[in-house]
């Protein structure tokens, strides 16, 4: 079914701050790595490596570059190139070619732990390649269970959401299946939950893409060009998914439940509202809305490709101001200002503090914590002490 109103992926948060948010706007590097007690080694940049690297080079050429530096001079090289790029237009989309990185990196087995700049793309990548590799799910889940605990802090928790990613390329075709694989991981740290996360991305990801509503291309397992097995979503009544799934994942269901639905109703608040409804607690209809807040957001938001990121310091106040009026429209005003403040992340962690703007200043009281708690989570999930 093609459908009249074309979605912007780019708007979606199917890639950047993957583990928690379902954040909308394009996707952003990050300066600080991983988080502050972050196991893995920084990779300093080599960008200059031969004497076409620092030629100008769009999403699709910057992937293909960075992919030929892993053949040619292996991952650290093609890490170190990616990280520094600066083009606006590949460094807010590079979450998806870290994937490429990795999975070209992970061919033939797991290789030394890279950081990246792109909210773990690269770690995401290196997973769903070595699920490809093994002949039977269980004694990948066995092998990367361990190859994740290995890992500490932000590490190890964004490791368990590559599982999902992976999950994905492995199990296509049907959802539930895939859904209880990482409702069967431990509830210890939320391996399930976050698990459950990069399932639902990768999936709804193709779904889209199937419906004729991915614009743009963003280089996770379902949308790349590498022979990877498509995660194909066959008749799914997705308003109705998350009550169908095991409880202990349901809380991370609806919080993604939305990048299935909002793609086919993005101006519907009535519709966000009912699926949010069906959620079974308060905690799951928080986070339902989350979800629907942060797309519903970024939509508006991303009517005015030269707003984000804001460069000046009207475009700042612009931004906010626009943020705020337009999540009075929203059902829960407060949660949707909360998603759309969470979603800052990608300023701080782009190495943009000076450009957030100071919703929590301009916000009525009513909503005052809302707005507070969503930039705690901004400035935790850029790496941010308190």
């Amino acid at each position: 079914m093609m459908l009249q109103n074309r979605f912007v992926l780019t708007l979606v948060g199917m890639l950047a701050l993957a583990a928690l948010t379902s954040g909308f706007w394009l996707l952003a590097g990050s300066d600080e790595v991983g988080d502050p007690q972050s196991t893995a080694p920084v990779v300093q940049s080599t960008a200059g490596v031969d004497g076409q690297l620092d030629t100008p080079c769009d999403l699709r050429c910057a992937t293909d570059r960075a992919v030929a530096l892993v053949k040619a001079e292996g991952p650290e090289a093609a890490v170190a190139y990616a990280d520094a790029i600066e083009e606006p237009a590949v460094r807010m989309q590079c979450h998806g070619m870290f994937h490429a990185i990795g999975r070209a990196a992970a061919r033939e087995g797991y290789p030394a732990y890279i950081s990246d700049k792109c909210q773990y793309g690269y770690l995401h990548g290196v997973l769903q390649a070595r699920a490809l590799s093994f002949d039977d799910t269980d004694a990948f889940l066995d092998n990367v269970i361990e190859y994740c605990d290995e890992l500490e802090g932000r590490d190890k928790r964004e490791c368990r959401h590559g599982i999902g990613h992976a999950l994905a390329v492995v199990t296509p075709g049907d959802i539930h299946a895939a859904m209880r694989t990482c409702a069967r991981l431990p509830d210890k740290d939320d391996m399930n939950g976050q698990c459950t996360g990069g399932l639902i991305m990768e999936y709804a990801e193709d779904f889209i893409r199937n419906q004729g509503l991915l614009s743009g291309e963003t280089n996770n397992g379902t949308s790349s060009d590498e022979g990877i097995s498509l995660t194909t979503v066959g008749d799914i009544d997705f308003e109705t998914l998350c009550s169908t799934v095991p409880r202990n994942i349901q809380g991370e269901c609806f919080r993604r439940i939305s990048e299935f639905v909002f793609p086919l109703h993005p101006k519907d608040t009535d519709k966000f509202s009912e699926v949010c409804g069906s959620a079974p607690d308060e905690s799951s209809y928080y986070q339902c809305h989350l979800g629907f807040g942060a797309q519903y957001i970024g939509t508006i938001v991303g009517r005015d490709p030269d707003l984000y990121p804001p460069t000046t310091p009207a475009q700042v106040e612009r931004l906010g101001r626009m943020i705020l009026d337009n999540c009075e429209t929203y059902p829960e005003v407060g949660l949707c200002i909360e998603s759309a403040v969470i979603n800052f992340a990608h300023l701080y962690s782009a190495g943009y503090a000076d450009r957030v703007p100071p919703v929590c200043k301009m916000v009525k009281r009513r909503w005052l914590e809302n707005c507070e708690r969503g930039m705690r989570e901004a400035r935790q999930l850029a790496g941010i002490q308190p």
